[in-house]
């Protein structure tokens, strides 16, 4: 991967240390990959977390400077050897990687090109980078890199859409206003599960309705007496709970399972819960080398159904500044500022230094 001129970057020069403009290398694109002029960059909880040191045990991170940023969008302005599924002034999203080169806080991405799709007219670059790394997760909740842990079909397979339309199987899900609940959302209604009920803020009530949720649950109430009166009057159980918001799963949300039903989170599981009845839990797995060839497929999907509209991007915010605005939105999201929006940002719009 050759070296052609330098862009503006941001970077963790080290542990705990300020985002930081820097200017860095511009990257010739390999075989299978092309380069992305980044218009278009979203905001998400790791981003911080990466910042302040909170994964640095994790093997994410290797060494100093720290490039982050996963979540992006732009044209192809490059296009390296075997591609030939985009081409120079494509618009594409993608999802970035922790690599000087593949990170989205910066002007120019490598990626590839497997792992891309086409986006619309109908959508800015703005609107698109709330997709990538938060539908990949949902994805990843719902079925991990072991297809079989939920058992539920899994979404790019070309007889997914209303595959359990008129089958009954209702679905719980748990901070439905987050931006990786709301794709868990989507994903769910293009499966045809339901009826769909989530929990929120409940100032996103018609937004979450617009989306597929047929009832929203106030998220600071106790919501097994409201779940288990919806239960009784609409005759159903529930068959899937889905948790989106890294919050511990307790004994209680576990008892609103229908038997056999099956709890997937993003949290890990407390093995000191009870799942009796046939009732599972299943964390959100990630196996990078198969979950590559999953994203494969889900991306090649993602690009048609965002031409037919089957899957929409989350409403966003734009911080100013471009690239110099993104520790802002940070802070932001750190103090637990930000509801119902993804947080973005136009790297063309960073100022010269």
């Amino acid at each position: 991967m050759a070296e052609t001129g330098t862009q503006k970057a941001l970077a963790v020069n080290y542990k705990g240390g300020p985002f930081e403009l820097v200017r860095h290398a511009i990257w010739t694109p390999g075989p299978g990959e092309i380069l992305v002029k980044i218009q278009g960059v979203g905001l998400n909880q790791s981003d911080w977390k990466f910042q302040t040191g909170v994964f640095d045990a994790s093997g994410f991170i290797k060494d100093y400077p720290v490039f982050t940023g996963t979540d992006g969008a732009g044209t192809v302005v490059g296009v390296g050897e075997g591609v030939t599924r985009f081409s120079k002034g494509d618009r594409v999203l993608f999802q970035g990687w922790l690599t000087a080169e593949r990170t989205t806080f910066q002007e120019y991405a490598v990626v590839e090109a497997a792992l891309t799709a086409k986006i619309p007219q109908t959508v800015t670059a703005l609107e698109t980078a709330s997709i990538p790394a938060c539908v990949s997760t949902a994805a990843m909740i719902f079925w991990g890199s072991n297809l079989e842990g939920t058992g539920l079909k899994p979404f790019w397979e070309e007889d997914a859409e209303g595959y359990y339309s008129g089958k009954n199987k209702s679905i719980l899900i748990i901070g439905a206003s987050s931006i990786t609940g709301l794709f868990g959302l989507q994903l769910a209604k293009y499966l045809g599960l339901g009826p769909i009920i989530v929990t929120s803020s409940l100032k996103h009530t018609e937004y979450l309705k617009s989306m597929g949720a047929a009832h929203v649950i106030d998220r600071s109430a106790d919501i097994t007496p409201v779940v288990e009166k919806l239960k009784r009057e609409l005759n159903i159980g529930i068959d899937f709970i889905f948790d989106a918001v890294h919050v511990p799963i307790t004994q209680t949300e576990v008892d609103l399972l229908s038997p056999n039903g099956v709890l997937m989170t993003i949290w890990v599981i407390d093995p000191t819960l009870v799942f009796d009845d046939g009732r599972r839990g299943v964390p959100m797995t990630v196996a990078l080398g198969r979950d590559k060839e999953l994203k494969k497929q889900m991306y090649a999907r993602i690009e048609s159904l965002l031409e037919k509209g089957k899957l929409m991007a989350a409403r966003v915010e734009k911080i100013d500044g471009g690239l110099g605005g993104i520790a802002e939105g940070l802070g932001k999201m750190e103090r637990s500022e930000v509801s119902g929006v993804k947080l973005v940002v136009d790297p063309t719009e960073t100022a010269d230094f």
